[in-house]
């Protein structure tokens, strides 16, 4: 046993987990070559000098592939509305777990605070949730630590090929953790773990047994948390989703509604100016057409994603509960948000432009119809 790995007396075992999602190509069919694509991985994670062990997941029958979606800042406009920006998520069926060992003089700091506190970290992978352990000597929760890990698993998965999607609490964090930390005790006399809340950012899992290398310790820690951190990230990926798509929508209604209001002040103007100032701006209609078709798709879109976000939290507060309190801090924010989500307000300025503009054509439809006719009748009185 490595005496980097053994937990020492007075040592305090923390551990923390992130949402890092493998991404896959598209078209590539990754449930095909799951093998490939974990062994591309582990070699390079072999080959770092940074890494010190690497162990391959054990079982990759439950391997699996989810469709996800990139926040606002790594997306466009028109990649939100139609979807075009999804990417192919991969995990494997047990996690990736690895050593690494890094001079603390060379390892990021987050925010400027430099107060990490070890070379060495314990660390799992399963393609969406990576968790790292380290040791330290006191309960306080240190901001930098574990964060080169993350660079580690992300340099050596695009080396193999691959890319990563880090999620953060929200698109303006650098962090690819969780808020919150976990301290990990061992308690011989427990059946089963148990988590509890001992601070603002701060959790404690105790465990049953005794005397377990920091390995080990981070199994019992993934075991715990992991299915629950896979169902957290797809709530949260969705949600984010939502969220990016109703900010989108609220620019596109605010957009064909200023249409609507400088063209309603034109009949306010003397008619010669008015005139000009219709020829001028001749083609509006087509514009905000266009701008209604594209409120439509944001409403379904943002429907899909709703109902995506919603399965997702209820499996998390139907089956995960007990881990709630690892997720309490990071999804506040969305549920809050989630549950005060109100499109009605777009939905009829949609609805009443559309009728607005078909009003319009049916209008001049009829207008022309008429002077049709009146033209027609008179040139057959001619000739008649």
């Amino acid at each position: 046993m490595s005496s980097q790995t053994h937990v020492g007396h007075a040592a305090i075992v923390m551990a923390r987990a992130g949402s890092l999602f493998l991404q896959v190509p598209n078209n590539e069919d990754a449930e095909e070559n799951k093998e490939v694509v974990a062994t591309s991985i582990v070699d390079k994670l072999r080959g770092d000098a940074r890494v010190i062990s690497v162990e391959p997941p054990d079982d990759m029958e439950f391997s699996d592939t989810r469709i996800l979606y990139p926040d606002l800042r790594r997306t466009t406009a028109e990649a939100l509305s139609e979807g075009s920006d999804s990417f192919t998520a991969f995990s494997f069926g047990s996690p990736i777990s690895f050593t690494v060992r890094v001079p603390i003089k060379n390892q990021p700091v987050l925010h400027g605070v430099n107060d990490i506190p070890t070379d060495t970290y314990v660390a799992q992978w399963d393609g969406t949730t990576a968790i790292v352990a380290w040791q330290q000597r006191s309960e306080s929760a240190p901001v930098s630590a574990g964060q080169v890990v993350l660079d580690i698993l992300s340099e050596c998965t695009r080396a193999a090929g691959y890319d990563v999607y880090k999620q953060a609490c929200s698109p303006g964090c650098d962090s690819g953790f969780m808020h919150t930390t976990i301290i990990v005790e061992e308690d011989q006399d427990l059946d089963e773990p148990t988590l509890s809340i001992v601070g603002e950012l701060t959790v404690k899992l105790l465990l049953p047994g005794t005397g377990r290398p920091l390995p080990h310790l981070l199994e019992g820690v993934g075991y715990y948390i992991r299915l629950g951190s896979e169902v957290f990230a797809f709530f949260k990926n969705y949600a984010r989703r939502l969220f990016d798509t109703e900010m989108h929508l609220q620019r596109v209604t605010a957009h064909f509604l200023v249409h609507n209001h400088e063209h309603a002040k034109r009949y306010s103007i003397p008619i010669r100016q008015r005139f000009a100032a219709q020829w001028s701006d001749r083609y509006w209609r087509r514009e905000v057409r266009s701008l209604l078709a594209e409120a439509w798709l944001n409403l379904a879109v943002i429907e899909r994603m709703k109902g995506g976000a919603l399965n997702e939290l209820s499996s998390l507060e139907g089956s995960y509960v007990e881990v709630m309190p690892l997720f309490t801090r990071d999804y506040a924010d969305d549920l809050s948000r989630l549950r005060r989500l109100d499109t009605s307000y777009a939905t009829k300025a949609v609805q009443h432009m559309s009728k607005d503009l078909d009003n319009r054509i049916l209008m001049l439809a009829t207008l022309f119809g008429a002077i049709s006719g009146a033209v027609v009748g008179g040139i057959f009185a001619i000739l008649t």
